[in-house]
């Protein structure tokens, strides 16, 4: 591994120059994704709503000669702690990203790595705490020995899992068969007894001409889940659903697409999804609280799973939480941690101890990574008890059904599932 030179730069303008060289190392690299690339980068920092003022992109760029061999987007943000000023480096895009990492070919990872916690260490001034999210155990950016001996302290602290599914399968049938036989008959009951509730019809979509509208539908559906006013809704800040919006432009990463499932006209469950390569990944998805008691997300499962297959997908990234009900669709856990890396007798490090203090004395409250139940959402009795009377919705059915004829008329490809059409999606019987 011959040696590199590392070169910083301070704003996406000012690397701009390297933004192809960056989309082919991407797609040569260990994990292709669309976080690491400049369209979504900079999309991220237009609608970013947690921005701070002072913060500054840190982009670290590995070269061997002329050729660019690895790219490291972070940030500088400045903080304040116990009064006094401080700087923490993390990467550039900090949510609605995934295992972030720097990007190289594998077979340079360790050079690159070690080139990039030089520049930190020995020229990047200013700083009192480094934190890189959501790492795998053997991720390529762990520091390496020699940080240690340079005055800086190192740990890992636990992070949410992945969850991915493989899908090395011929259709959605195939893959049924892989699931637990007590699951596969969950899901048949549930599908079946949602599919007899009414009129049910699937619309799936993936022209740029309908993904603003029906993020609009999305958020129809958002107002009506447990998770309106909540972190977890696509509209729980406006920089956040410009953000959206910006992502369903021609062109972006990934390219977005829609499942929507409807009852007798109403959408009372969906999911927001992007491809990139081969890759699926689950962004979003919503039901009406109105209609738990369907539990629709089985169904919705599994026409993403079919989808994908038939659009050649080989992975459908479930992204972070609930990996214990992930496990049950065959969803391959991986756990990660911060990597962080504190100076010595800074207040970041003194705090850091202090809080493993606390926790060793202190019981550890439940994570997600050990129950199914979402412990962001209010818990009832049941779930699946019968809701007494769903309210009869007519403003959202007459919406969706003048928002889907509209696109219609512009052209818009919308598949519209019923009937034979839907039963042939399903990979079991309809009764």
């Amino acid at each position: 591994m011959s040696s590199v030179r590392v070169e910083a730069y301070r704003s996406l303008d000012a690397a701009g120059h390297l933004a192809e060289a960056v989309a082919a190392l991407n797609l040569a690299s260990r994990r292709p994704a669309p976080y690491f690339t400049f369209s979504y980068m900079t999309t991220f920092l237009a609608h970013d709503e947690f921005a701070e003022p002072g913060t500054q992109p840190l982009l670290l760029a590995a070269f061997r000669g002329d050729e660019l061999v690895g790219f490291l987007a972070l940030r500088r943000r400045p903080l304040r702690l116990y009064g006094l000023p401080s700087v923490k480096i993390e990467f550039l895009v900090t949510h609605d990203v995934e295992r972030p990492t720097l990007v190289a070919r594998p077979e340079d990872e360790a050079v690159c790595s070690e080139a990039f916690w030089r520049h930190l260490v020995e020229r990047e001034r200013g700083w009192s705490f480094v934190e890189l999210m959501e790492q795998e155990a053997q991720s390529p950016l762990l520091p390496p020995d020699w940080v240690a001996g340079h005055g800086f302290w190192v740990r890992r602290y636990e992070n949410n899992p992945n969850s991915t599914i493989r899908l090395d399968h011929e259709d959605v049938a195939s893959y049924f068969k892989t699931l637990g036989s007590n699951h596969r008959r969950g899901v048949r009951v549930h599908s079946n007894r949602l599919l007899d509730a009414g009129e049910a019809e699937v619309v799936l979509s993936r022209d740029p001409r309908a993904l603003v509208p029906l993020l609009e539908l999305y958020v129809d559906i958002e107002n009506r889940s447990w998770k309106k006013g909540t972190r977890a809704a696509v509209a729980r800040h406006p920089e956040r659903l410009a953000f959206f919006r910006a992502l369903s432009k021609p062109g972006q990463v990934p390219a977005l697409w829609y499942v929507f499932f409807l009852l007798d006209g109403l959408p009372i469950a969906a999911h927001l999804n992007g491809s990139f390569g081969k890759t699926v990944y689950l962004l979003e998805m919503v039901f009406d609280e109105d209609y738990r008691d369907l539990s629709p997300g089985k169904l919705m499962n599994l026409i993403t799973v079919g989808e994908t297959l038939a659009t050649g997908g080989r992975e459908l990234n479930l992204l972070g939480n609930f990996a214990k009900q992930k496990e049950r669709w065959e969803a391959v856990i991986t756990d990660t941690s911060s990597i962080q890396v504190f100076r010595w007798h800074s207040l970041f490090s003194i705090k850091a101890h202090l809080g493993d203090l606390t926790r060793k004395v202190k019981p550890a409250a439940p994570s997600q990574r050990e129950t199914i139940h979402n412990l962001s959402k209010p818990q009832r009795e049941s779930e699946e008890a019968p809701v007494a009377a769903r309210p009869p919705r007519e403003p959202e059915r007459r919406r969706c059904a003048e928002s889907l004829a509209a696109l219609e008329r512009e052209g818009a490809t919308l598949t519209r599932l019923r009937g034979p059409d839907l039963a042939a999606r399903l990979p079991f019987p309809r009764k």
